[in-house]
């Protein structure tokens, strides 16, 4: 019992402790119904949840959500890229301020992110409040919509059911993700032929533009959720369309190493080599081809086949070199030495080099190079141990080959970096944990609906790896090394959930290359040396895969989108664009709940949520008085 009091009297210290930890100088509140989908006996019906999204200044980056009744995985990681992305778009650091999520259904609803684009929408309009911008909400448009990392709409379903359930409730426009304004609903059909009932179910099309016109509701799509915001808002963000190119002396710079690579490649493809590395002259020469055919028009894809093709032939080289070798363990142990040294030479170059801001992205592309560098050698040594020596692309010669041209290439990203103003530790350290963080919410959301369908997936794999790379860089305290790593690891997890849930991948396309090409545009705009975009722009440009196309496109919008953050971090005169908007406005009278979608200023304010906590404190205080009082009075009476 005396444990037990204990226990109450810390728990009521802590508590009033605690009355601190939610100081918060402005508080905006955001109310909107959203549908969604509950199973009945009778199949799918549409209901409407209560979406509360609350977001305090200053806060720490903490994101809550709760759920009635409780709702998977999935929803809750929503709300963390819904932070995420709200703060992106508005150019802003998730870190200052604190979200609370809430959904209330009467319905147990069906699991599911489909309420992400809202409350995403929800989190800029409570944001852009607090920055004293007097946005609000149209009270007739409700929607439904994942939220993607790159800030693209996902297709959900149930897509009929939500927009009769948002009618019934009288709302007058329904957002629907892109290309999802046909869908499939159930039907049930029961045959009779002769003594034999046959029931069957199929999947029937509906026009829900049709069909929401029968309604009285107008569906719209949205692609991205500046579309969103617009709708939910009737406000448009005033942006710079950029259209972008790559700089002359950027161009001759990627020419310049084309044609150095190109030279050292010819001069290996001349020697006579062992017969039984044809394929592999073959495939060397192919690249090399079209290297040369890309040098003027697209100079990176250029130097990019050309550091390929010379790869092949020093592997090349060095297995024809090991096959005519009479102590073949010899020389393999000294060709290990003689990269390793290169490798050690360039890796005190880069350490001893102080990258400028200006220049942060190809300084951050020369350590993933470097960092690649020292995991082919030791790729190497393993296929050494194994007994894979000459093996193409997997064995010991190769992983070698790729080693030393992959810190050679490390070293060339350096070429571009001129001397500046340079980045604090403390802004480094903190822009990494950012990044680290964003990489791991969405792995862990792109994991989550992958495991919601009950599929795997290789590129979510891949993710996880960087991802694991990325984050044992930041405890090394790499912080350069951290944000290279933890971009890649974004942009796969993205394009994960692009394949297995967009359902018009060209249209993503189109939305990622003008995002990219803005993103590179703001970071010119703010006087920085985007090479590292420009060049993934190019590669993106020039893919034939989608995959690739998508993946490129992420990395270069995202490398421009970090530079520019860590910029005006550190540069405290840069000037942070301000949302300004077009187009005021004009929600319809008609609906029956004009107040639905509502902003509540100073709600949950700092005096609010002191005088709770200090209740509950006070309580907590009297129950342990109480406690100790009966027990006292207990063994008084047993004496």
């Amino acid at each position: 019992m005396r444990k037990l009091c204990i226990v109450l009297i810390l728990i009521t210290i802590l508590s009033a402790i605690h009355v601190n930890a939610f100081k918060y100088d402005i508080v905006r509140e955001v109310n909107l119904d959203v549908p969604a989908v509950s199973q009945t006996s009778n199949g799918l019906i549409g209901v409407l949840s209560r979406l509360n999204v609350v977001v305090a200044y200053p806060g720490s980056g903490r994101v809550y959500f709760s759920a009635t009744p409780l709702t998977e995985l999935d929803t809750q990681a929503t709300a963390r890229i819904a932070a995420l992305v709200s703060s992106s778009v508005l150019g802003d650091e998730y870190l200052r301020y604190d979200f609370f999520v809430s959904l209330e259904s009467e319905s147990l609803i069906i699991g599911g992110p489909s309420a992400g684009a809202a409350i995403a929408a929800a989190m800029m309009v409570a944001m852009l409040n607090i920055k004293g911008q007097e946005v609000t909400v149209r009270s007739n448009v409700t929607l439904t919509g994942m939220i993607n990392p790159d800030g693209t709409i996902g297709p959900v379903g149930g897509l009929y059911a939500k927009m009769k359930a948002a009618a019934e409730k009288g709302y007058k426009v329904f957002i629907v993700p892109y290309g999802q304004s046909i869908d499939y609903v159930e039907k049930t059909i029961v045959e009779q032929r002769g003594p034999l009932r046959i029931i069957r179910t199929v999947k029937e099309k509906v026009d829900l533009v049709g069909e929401g016109e029968k309604l009285g509701v107008k569906v719209v799509e949205a692609l991205t959720i500046y579309d969103v915001f617009k709708y939910l808002t009737g406000y448009e963000f005033k942006t710079k369309k950029y259209i972008v190119f790559m700089p002359v002396e950027v161009r001759e710079k990627l020419k310049s190493w084309s044609i150095s690579l190109l030279g050292e490649y010819d001069s290996l493809i001349s020697y006579k080599y062992d017969s039984r590395l044809s394929n592999a002259v073959n495939e060397a020469s192919k690249l090399a081809s079209e290297a040369r055919s890309m040098i003027d028009t697209s100079p990176y894809v250029s130097a990019s086949r050309a550091f390929s093709a010379l790869c092949i032939m020093y592997y090349v080289k060095y297995a024809d070199e090991y096959l005519k070798s009479s102590n073949k363990e010899k020389y393999i142990s000294d060709l290990i030495g003689n990269i390793n040294k290169t490798i050690i030479e360039i890796g005190s170059i880069l350490n001893s080099t102080i990258p400028s801001i200006k220049c942060i992205e190809a300084y951050i592309g020369a350590k993933i190079r470097y960092a690649e560098a020292l995991e082919m050698l030791n790729n190497a040594l393993n296929a050494m141990s194994s007994g894979a020596i000459l093996n193409m692309y997997d064995g010991c010669l190769y992983y070698l080959a790729y080693s030393r041209q992959r810190a050679i290439s490390a070293r060339s990203w350096l070429e571009f970096n001129i001397a500046g103003v340079s980045v604090n530790l403390t802004t480094l350290m903190k822009s990494s944990s950012i990044l680290l963080y964003e990489a791991q919410s969405v792995l862990g959301y792109v994991s989550s609906l992958y495991s919601d369908i009950g599929q795997s997936s290789q590129i979510v794999n891949k993710a996880s790896e960087i991802y694991n790379k990325a984050k044992q860089a930041f405890i090394s305290r790499d912080y350069y090394l951290t944000i290279g790593y933890s971009i890649e690891s974004v942009a796969y997890s993205t394009i994960a959930i692009h394949l297995a849930f967009t359902s018009s991948i060209e249209a993503i396309i189109d939305a990622s290359s003008s995002i990219a090409n803005n993103a590179i545009g703001n970071a010119i705009e703010a006087d920085l040396d985007p090479v590292l975009s420009l060049s993934y722009l190019e590669l993106a440009q020039s893919s034939v895969s989608n995959t690739e196309k998508l993946y490129y496109y992420i990395l270069s919008a995202t490398y421009s989108k970090t530079a520019l953050i860590i910029s005006r971090t550190t540069n405290t005169t840069a000037s942070i664009p301000i949302v300004t908007y077009i187009g005021e406005p004009n929600p319809q009278t008609s609906t029956p709940h004009p107040k639905t979608l509502t902003i509540v200023q100073n709600s949950l304010s700092r005096e609010s949520i002191q005088q709770i906590i200090t209740v509950i404190a006070i309580i907590l205080l009297i129950l342990s008085i109480a406690v100790v009082y009966l027990y006292s009075r207990s063994k008084n009476t047993s004496k």
